[in-house]
């Protein structure tokens, strides 16, 4: 459901999860479906309730020794640390976060975490660290044949060029990256609405509307895996041709 973007229904069925948990005596696996519905939470704009539930979630995690649980908890806390903008913060609980999933050995949710990690450098405006965590993130997915992930990476790679100062080739890969999500059949939840509303403003202030159609238009016609391949190149010079 919440990769469907069905907050609502992914919200009920985590918090049935920590009844049900609690009923049996399932301490960990209830403090993390109470951290999954924080994200939701933070989602609907409920901080507050969102930050309750990650620190609950690392104090558990204190008690029980439970890694999982203290990673969930430092991811969310990094990312309402990125959102206050308290970006160092939020770097240290990401890559904090990051390194125990990666002793843990979960490749899927180190993807998911790498996502959180780029977010953060590209508020910090880090593309070389941009890069690095989606490069990275790319491995994962091509790996699992996780194609879901595939817009979400294009956009961070689209923020790079940005940062990097080459508006047209972010151009093309956000309009890639919308060419995906409809071939999927993703919906933007709120927080990556505006993410994206963000970039696209970015190019507004950069580029005229006519070039921004054309790079879009081309990006639209590129394979989700062509994109990918665009985007991981060294220097980009037909972007602006």
């Amino acid at each position: 459901a919440w990769c469907q973007d069905r907050n609502e229904d992914a919200a009920r069925y985590y918090d049935e999860a920590v009844v049900l948990f609690d009923e049996y005596g399932g301490v960990v696996e209830a403090a993390l479906n109470r951290a999954f519905g924080g994200f939701l939470a933070r989602i609907a704009g409920n901080l507050e309730e969102a930050e309750s539930r990650f620190k609950r979630a690392e104090e558990v995690s204190e008690s029980t020794g439970s890694l999982v649980l203290k990673a969930i908890a430092l991811s969310g806390l990094g990312t309402l640390a990125g959102d206050r903008g308290e970006i160092e913060l939020g770097r240290r609980y990401k890559e904090q976060s990051l390194a125990i999933y990666r002793t843990i050995g979960d490749r899927w949710v180190t993807g998911y975490i790498l996502w959180g990690v780029a977010k953060i450098y590209v508020i910090d405006g880090d593309a070389p660290g941009v890069r690095r965590a989606v490069d990275e993130w790319v491995s994962i997915a091509r790996s699992l044949e996780n194609r879901w992930v595939l817009p979400y990476i294009l956009h961070l790679y689209a923020d790079a060029f940005l940062i990097e100062g080459q508006p047209p080739a972010a151009a093309r890969l956000l309009g890639a990256a919308e060419t995906a999500r409809e071939a999927i059949g993703i919906t933007l939840d709120a927080s990556d609405a505006a993410d994206l509303d963000r970039s696209v403003n970015a190019l507004a202030a950069a580029l005229d509307a006519g070039t921004i159609a054309r790079e879009w238009q081309l990006g639209r016609q590129l394979t989700i895996w062509d994109a990918v391949t665009f985007a991981q190149r060294p220097a980009i010079t037909e972007a602006a041709a």
